[in-house]
């Protein structure tokens, strides 16, 4: 379907084959280009997270080649990839040195903070918070998914536990 626009401009682009069939989609290759250059671009912004969402799509690859399945199939394929994860990311923790500017106000007042410092537990609330708030903001297929899928596994495992002890 064509998406007539005034502020867009044709342009051609030379690709190989299997790159141009990758990019071929049910919404058009227009669309599919468009939404792949401006996902790069939000990528582009912040130079340390897509170093550190490359690093972890690489761990990702070498867990499925130790555990025979993606991180997200496999228990210990998980517990691996969690470990994983928290390595690559203590590796980019700022140094006890490292003097952090003040919190912006909204925070502040989020955290309930009078006397100038932040309580130890607070910026793993505000992780958790900020967490929920991206759920709620984005769509995340993949993810609604196993959280059902989960969800399922626990109540059936609780109508089985719940049979057994009669």
């Amino acid at each position: 379907m064509a998406r007539a626009s005034k502020n867009l401009v044709q342009t051609g682009v030379r690709l190989e084959p299997d790159t141009l069939r990758r990019l071929r989609s049910g919404r058009g290759l227009s669309d599919e280009i468009r939404e792949r250059l401006e996902r790069t671009f939000k990528l582009d912004e912040d130079p340390v997270t897509r170093e550190v969402v490359e690093g972890l799509m690489n761990i990702a690859k070498l867990v499925a080649l130790d555990f025979g399945a993606p991180w997200y199939a496999d228990p210990k394929a998980h517990e691996a990839f969690v470990a994983a994860i928290n390595v690559r990311l203590a590796a980019y923790a700022p140094s006890e040195r490292t003097v952090a500017p003040a919190p912006p106000a909204h925070t502040a007042v989020v955290l309930g903070e009078v006397s100038g410092t932040v309580p130890d537990e607070f910026p793993r609330t505000i992780g958790r918070l900020r967490e929920h708030d991206d759920r709620r903001q984005h769509a995340y297929s993949h993810l609604v998914e196993i959280v059902k899928r989960n969800l399922a596994g626990a109540k059936s495992a609780t109508k089985t536990k719940e049979g057994g002890a009669s």
